[in-house]
Order: structure tokens, then C-alpha cells, then sequence
């Protein structure tokens, strides 16, 4: 099967990839990376005091968890497509 590309892309071709013949184990291990460093970051929003952040450093959080949610969500989407065909 070929490799599936992110939708996320500052280029006019993509250039990063989910294999989709990875194991499940192995899709499921990267989304839940991506996920949980994206849960990380939006913890670390919560807790900060806006009163002494740069508005830009706040954009740069969202932007990265942001960038890591879709990620790890696509990958998901493929452990799932993957884990569901082999069940039938």
C-alpha cells in the first residue's frame, strides 16, 4: 500500500508520510506520542500567567500542539482503518 501523506503541509508536495504497512502497535505508539506531547503543551497554556507571556510565545505553543494533534490524529485514523479491516 502506498504511503499516505500528511494533510498539513507548508509545501506544495508533501514531504512527511504514515505508512500504513507499520503495525498497529507501532501507528498507535507515534499517534499516542503526538498526542500526548500535544496535551503537554495545552497543560502548560492553562498553567501559565498570561500577565507575563509574549503573545507570540503563546501562538508558537498553539501552532506546535496544534501541528502535533493532526498529526497524531491521522496516524490514529490509519491504527484504526487498519485494526478495523483486520477484524473482518
Amino acid at each position: 500500500m502506498p504511503h499516505i501523506p500528511l494533510s498539513l503541509t507548508a509545501t506544495e508536495n508533501p514531504v512527511l508520510f504514515i505508512n500504513p504497512d507499520a503495525s498497529i502497535a507501532d501507528l498507535h505508539a507515534c499517534a499516542s506520542e503526538r498526542l500526548r506531547a500535544a496535551k503537554g503543551l495545552i497543560d502548560t497554556l492553562d498553567c501559565l500567567s498570561m500577565q507575563n507571556v509574549d503573545e507570540s510565545d503563546v501562538a508558537h505553543l498553539m501552532r506546535a500542539a496544534s501541528v502535533l494533534m493532526q498529526e497524531g490524529y491521522e496516524v490514529l485514523k490509519v491504527a484504526e482503518g487498519k485494526a478495523a479491516s483486520s477484524r473482518r
